[in-house]
């Protein structure tokens, strides 16, 4: 979502809706064995040159350009700047559910994406219709914009919202593609204190960060060396994270996810570690409110979704209630803004 991480998914009913909301197979970018280690080595060294990435690969430099070209214009990789939303002054988080009367759930809630109220959009189906991840500078600001939401919203049937207390994960290199959303009046209340050239920096870096710092000197029209520097400060303050992200729906690995709200009677210890050990898991976060936790699940088909949701997590230790709403529908997804654990 993500974080929490949200995705453009299949439907219950099969085949024709996946089609129709997603990607056809046909858009689906192939990855062979060279691809995915390019993406594994960037993943651990985002701003690794072509040169040494041709050396550990053992292709020539032009392969690795061309293979990273293809990767990049077909919207599977892009490099970017995570900013930690902690940081950047939204210290509230919470995750809304809706339900809605008549009409489609996505027109309903359009106004949102419109208005920048939101974090994160999914259209879903089972225990909500629509999920809204909120952002807010403290506590009375996040109550007043949930009341806010759904007093603004007439559709809404009815509404609750998990407060996020802990993050426990938050899977930093699957996110959707291409990123959007992305302002720098975000950082109007960032705890790290910054002037113009930092902000213009951080612009390029949200959307060029495999270029050069001799790239984003010219543009910036200062020195390699005040690049660097800005650059060095930015990311040992915690409030960014230069990383190489993959749209995991593009390159067919995800094709099924839900958000899973769980209900924990007594010490959630056990079931944090448990749904922390599970590659499945892409967000964890604890919560207060009608679940003890929320989950970001995702899998490679419908079918594991729901084995993993019925076998893993309804079979575990103190799990009371277990609640799920799968995802349809990414209508809005700020995916800069994450928390750098």
């Amino acid at each position: 979502m993500v974080v929490g991480v949200v995705l453009t998914l299949t439907a219950d009913n099969g085949r024709e809706t996946w089609e129709q909301f997603v990607r056809r197979d046909s858009d689906v970018v192939q990855l062979d064995e060279l691809d995915n280690m390019l993406l594994e080595l960037l993943a651990a060294e985002p701003r690794m040159s072509n040169v040494s990435l041709a050396k550990r690969a053992g292709v020539t430099d032009e392969t690795v350009a061309t293979r990273l070209r293809r990767l990049l214009q077909s919207g599977a990789l892009a490099m970017t700047a995570l900013i930690d939303w902690e940081k950047a002054g939204f210290r509230a988080h919470g995750y809304v559910r809706l339900r809605t009367g008549h009409g489609a759930p996505a027109d309903t809630v359009a106004p949102l994406v419109v208005d920048g109220r939101a974090h994160v959009i999914a259209v879903t189906t089972g225990a909500c219709e629509v999920v809204v991840g909120l952002l807010a500078p403290d506590l009375s600001s996040l109550r007043s914009q949930f009341i806010q939401l759904v007093r603004n919203i007439p559709e809404v049937v009815s509404a609750s919202i998990n407060v996020v207390t802990e993050a426990c994960r938050h899977d930093l290199h699957a996110t959707t593609l291409p990123l959007n959303g992305w302002s720098t009046d975000l950082l109007d209340g960032s705890e790290v204190p910054l002037d113009e050239l930092d902000r213009r920096l951080i612009d390029l870096l949200v959307t060029s960060a495999h270029e050069s710092n001799r790239w984003m000197a010219r543009k910036l029209e200062v020195s390699d060396g005040t690049v660097r520097s800005r650059l060095q400060r930015l990311e040992e303050s915690g409030l960014l994270r230069i990383a190489a992200v993959s749209d995991t729906v593009t390159v067919g690995v995800v094709r099924s996810a839900a958000y899973v709200f769980i209900d924990v009677a007594g010490d959630d210890a056990a079931v944090v570690a448990e749904l922390l050990a599970s590659p499945n898991v892409g967000t964890l976060d604890r919560c207060v409110g009608d679940a003890s936790m929320m989950a970001l699940v995702t899998a490679a088909n419908e079918n594991e979704l729901h084995s993993f949701i019925s076998n893993v997590i309804r079979g575990l230790d103190h799990v009371e209630r277990v609640e799920v709403a799968t995802v349809l529908e990414a209508l809005h997804h700020r995916a800069n803004l994450v928390r750098l654990l």
